[in-house]
């Protein structure tokens, strides 16, 4: 890994524009990339690479909204790896109270510009709890 990268991010988009755009702009703000498009691309960056994974960023619909098991089965691999987890709806409609977000720790509404993702990544990762990260508190609030 190059020594001036930030960190490692574990990027999971289906749609391969984004998933290019989005690593692209990652890649100018100095983390490294692991782009992946496809469930069966996250396994195998996940398992092939061979350094620490500083942050999986995942979107719900594409890879959470059918496979309840998928994201628990991925961080139970690699233990507290801190999830941001993106949509388009408010985080108390993303199935409250199901096993799939026990696993998640931070939640990102889309749309969102590439500087609102950078910010909210930097916080994940400059938090003093981010080796000990904690699930997801949902709340009923709106």
């Amino acid at each position: 890994m190059d020594d001036t990268k930030l960190a490692t991010i574990l990027f999971a988009e289906s749609d391969p524009i984004l998933l290019g755009l989005v690593s692209e702009g990652l890649a100018l703000n100095h983390y490294h990339v692991l782009p992946a498009g496809t469930v069966v691309g996250i396994e195998q960056s996940s398992t092939a690479w061979p350094g620490k994974i500083d942050l999986l960023l995942i979107d719900f619909f594409d890879f959470l909204s059918d496979d309840r098991d998928f994201l628990q089965h991925l961080t139970a691999r690699r233990r507290n790896l801190p999830v941001l987890l993106t949509g388009h709806w408010h985080i108390d409609s993303l199935l409250p109270n199901d096993q799939v977000l026990a696993a998640v720790n931070h939640y990102l509404r889309k749309p969102f510009s590439l500087a609102v993702l950078v910010e909210k990544i930097q916080s994940i990762l400059h938090s003093p709890d981010a080796l000990e990260m904690e699930p997801l508190l949902l709340t009923s609030a709106s």
